[in-house]
C-alpha cells in the first residue's frame, strides 16, 4: 500500500460559534447559555467537512448526567429518522463551554451526519467514519494541534490492533456481535483506517474524502442508505471501483493489520500545511532535509 500522509486538514482556526442555532432539547437542570453556545460550537465544527452543514434537519436532546460520572460527555446516540436526524448527549452538568469543546464525544456523533446511513447494517462503517473524522474536526476547528490530531490517530489504530479476541469472524460479522465479543476498537478503528485508506488514494488523484461526503449530501442526504449503497455512489463520486473494492476487503478482514513499515511512516509523518496538499510521504521527508 502506497502511504499518501495527509489527513484531510485544513489550516486550521480558532473558529467562534456559527450563527445558526440548531433544534434542542436541553435539560432544565443544565446552564442553557453554556449547552447552547456549545451546541453553536458543535454545528460548526461537522460543516467543516466539506464547508455546509449536512442538509437533512437534526435535532439535539441534551440531557444531564449523574454527578458520579468523571466523565464530560459519558453519552452520546445518534437515531435516523425518516424525515430528521436525533442526537442525544449526555452532559456532566458541572462542565464549563471550554471542557465540552474539548471533548470528542460531540464530534464523533456529529460526523455520523456526514452519510445518510440507514442505521444498521456494517457497522464499523458508519463508525469508522466518525472516528475519523472526530480528530479533523478537532483540528480543523483549533481544539488539537496536528501533532495532537496524529497522536490520537495513531493510539486509535494501535488499540483496533491490538482488540483481536474473535479472529475467527471477518469485519462485518464482527460489527453484528460487536457487543458479545466487547470488539468495540477492531470495529471502530477497522473501519477509520478504510477511509483514512480511501481518502489518501483520492488526494493522490487531486481529489479527497470531503468532497467525495460533499457529493453524497448533494445527491442523497435525504435519503437512507445501507453502506454498500452509500459505497456506490461514492465510486460514482470518484470514477472507480475505489470504494467498493476497499469496502469488500475491509468487510472480509480478520484483523486490523498494518504492515511495519507503513506504521513506521505513520509515526514519522509529517502532516500537509493545508487542506488539497498531494505530497506523499517520502516526498515530505526529502523536503525536510533539504
Amino acid at each position: 500500500m502506497s502511504v499518501l500522509l495527509c489527513l484531510a486538514v485544513l489550516a486550521p482556526q480558532l473558529a467562534s460559534p456559527a450563527d445558526t442555532t440548531p433544534d434542542a432539547t436541553i435539560d432544565e437542570s443544565l446552564d442553557h447559555l453554556v449547552v447552547k453556545k456549545w451546541l453553536q460550537w458543535n454545528h460548526q465544527a461537522v460543516s467543516q467537512a466539506f464547508g455546509a452543514a449536512p442538509a437533512k434537519p437534526y435535532q439535539v436532546t441534551v440531557n444531564a448526567s449523574d454527578y458520579r460520572s468523571n466523565s464530560l460527555v459519558p453519552w452520546g446516540q445518534v437515531n435516523r429518522g425518516k424525515l430528521t436526524n436525533k442526537i442525544r448527549l449526555v452532559i456532566n452538568p458541572d462542565a464549563t463551554y471550554e471542557q465540552l469543546m474539548g471533548d470528542w464525544t460531540a464530534y464523533h456523533e456529529y460526523s455520523h451526519l456526514l452519510i445518510p446511513y440507514q442505521g444498521w447494517g456494517d457497522l464499523w462503517f458508519s463508525e469508522g467514519l466518525a472516528s475519523y473524522y472526530q480528530n479533523i474536526l478537532q483540528y480543523r476547528m483549533g481544539v488539537l494541534t496536528q501533532e495532537q490530531a496524529k497522536q490520537k490517530l495513531l493510539a486509535g489504530l494501535q488499540r483496533g490492533i491490538d482488540n483481536n479476541s474473535a479472529p475467527h469472524l471477518t469485519l462485518r460479522q464482527l460489527s453484528r456481535n460487536m457487543r458479545k465479543h466487547h470488539a468495540y476498537m477492531r470495529v471502530y478503528w477497522s473501519g477509520t483506517w478504510y477511509f483514512w485508506s480511501v481518502d489518501q488514494t483520492l488526494r493522490e488523484k487531486g481529489l479527497s474524502l470531503d468532497q467525495a461526503l460533499d457529493y453524497l449530501n448533494d445527491c442523497c442526504a435525504q435519503q437512507s442508505l445501507s453502506a454498500e449503497q452509500i459505497v456506490s455512489k461514492l465510486d460514482d463520486y470518484s470514477g472507480s471501483d475505489l470504494f467498493s473494492v476497499n469496502f469488500r476487503r475491509a468487510a472480509n478482514s480478520r484483523e486490523l493489520a498494518i504492515n511495519k513499515d507503513t506504521w513506521r511512516q505513520l509515526q514519522m509523518m509529517e502532516w500537509p500545511r493545508q487542506d488539497g496538499d498531494q505530497r506523499g510521504y517520502l516526498n515530505i521527508a526529502k523536503e525536510s532535509k533539504k
